[in-house]
């Protein structure tokens, strides 16, 4: 495909900033659903909440630059990792340091993966069947999260009311992300951000108050020095569970570096791989350490490529710059901070419905017409189900498990993942 400007060539400057805005619209709303929902599991200090977010824009604008200029150097949108999200609410029964440490570790254990060369390992490990599964448990696993978004405290008569506005929403984000084209699907996410909060709070008036105090009204929190970074604590179940959702995240990496490397016709992909997921450990290592959750590259960036026909890498740097300083105005993240619970749970859930289809396709695509046979539908099912299963189990339940294997055995997604690898290469490996 031709474009207008090539990965290595330089828009004028009016345009690359404009392009910059909407990539950063894209990377900003990946940093808002996911950003709200750990720094809610914190803390209930509004203050401390927005600082999470800072630092989590703050790392994520970065983080656009120093792919595009010294990692994969495609135009790839990066933002905080769902598989990551899921790792941190499984974990929610130990302490923020041993997450984060445990963050921290895996992302440096995946940044020399990479420097080794060993991602053809992880290639090889992690087939279009576990792909598939892997995909379809961060959305299944984060039902119960999105439900608890969705219907909050509230009691019986709100619980149904919110329900009607989440499915209603659901219906008209479906509907306009179908007949929507080109820039306005592309940031369709801020949209629904912008438009839906509106009409929650007409909906909902007696919640307007509370926005107009937490995000307009809210004061101004300095964090204490030693806050700022993580003291670190090493929880074996914890790192073992993360683990296994980091080797997810270098897939998922190399799927979204590959997807924009064909769109493009980028030469040179093995090195942009590694150096993209080693860089992308670089990063998140420092996000671990500064207590934020790691970031992914993401495949959603094609769309805003193919509709622009603007494939320069360097469109990416104006949108780091804006998300840097939306971290540092004052009074932008509070505002951003104060959007409805419901809001962010109907976002999540639209997300998620887009990864099960591309669960789908990736599965569909590989079968080309082969007949769908019943091994497949073992190696698929069992794990979707027990990683479903596990989600649900009461928390007396988990809680009544030795604390070291908690993490591991009580996390969905890292239970799917070991019984697809299980399946794939032990019990159903092809002869």
């Amino acid at each position: 495909m031709k474009f207008r400007y090539e990965v290595d060539e330089k828009p004028p400057l009016v345009e690359n900033v404009a392009t910059g805005i909407m990539w950063a619209a894209i990377s900003l709303s990946f940093v808002l659903i996911i950003g709200m929902i750990i720094s809610g599991m914190h803390t209930d200090n509004p203050g401390e909440a927005n600082f999470y977010l800072q630092k989590l824009l703050f790392i994520t604008g970065v983080a656009l630059v120093i792919q595009v200029i010294a990692g994969h150097r495609l135009p790839v949108v990066f933002g905080p990792a769902a598989v990551l999200l899921v790792g941190t609410i499984s974990s929610a029964g130990y302490s923020p340091d041993s997450v984060y440490t445990a963050i921290v570790i895996s992302a440096v254990i995946g940044s020399l993966i990479a420097a080794a060369g060993l991602l053809q390992f992880v290639g090889r490990m992690f087939t279009t069947r576990v792909i598939t599964v892997v995909l379809m448990l961060i959305a299944f696993t984060l039902i119960p999260t999105i439900l608890d978004l969705i219907i909050g405290d509230c009691c019986d008569e709100g619980v149904f009311l919110k329900l009607i506005f989440a499915f209603s929403a659901m219906m008209l984000i479906i509907y306009a992300n179908r007949v929507l084209k080109g820039l306005w699907k592309a940031t369709i996410l801020l949209w629904i951000i912008i438009i839906g909060t509106a009409a929650y709070f007409i909906v909902f008036p007696q919640e307007l108050t509370s926005f107009l105090e937490n995000g307009l009204s809210a004061a101004v929190y300095v964090p204490e020095i030693n806050s700022i970074i993580i003291h670190p604590e090493f929880e074996p179940g914890v790192i073992i569970s993360f683990l296994i959702c980091y080797l997810a995240l270098i897939v998922n990496d190399i799927g979204s570096i590959q997807g924009i490397g064909d769109i493009t016709e980028a030469e040179g992909m093995r090195e942009r791989y590694k150096r993209g997921v080693f860089f992308t450990g670089i990063i998140n290592a420092f996000s671990g350490f500064f207590g934020a959750v790691g970031g992914v590259n993401y495949s959603t960036s094609a769309g805003m490529i193919l509709d622009t026909k603007n494939a320069s890498r360097y469109t990416l740097i104006p949108a780091g710059v804006i998300l840097v300083l939306l971290a540092v105005i004052p009074g932008a993240v509070p505002l951003m901070a104060a959007i409805p619970t419901l809001i962010i749970g109907c976002l999540l859930l639209f997300v998620m419905s887009s990864q099960f289809s591309a669960a789908l396709y990736v599965f569909f695509r590989d079968l080309r017409g082969k007949p769908f046979d019943f091994d497949n539908g073992i190696i698929i099912g069992f794990p979707i189900i027990l990683g479903n299963l596990i989600s649900f189990l009461p928390p007396d339940a988990a809680d009544s498990l030795p604390l070291l294997i908690r993490p591991v055995v009580a996390n969905g997604f890292v239970a799917g993942v070991v019984s697809v690898l299980i399946l794939e290469h032990i019990i159903f490996r092809k002869r």
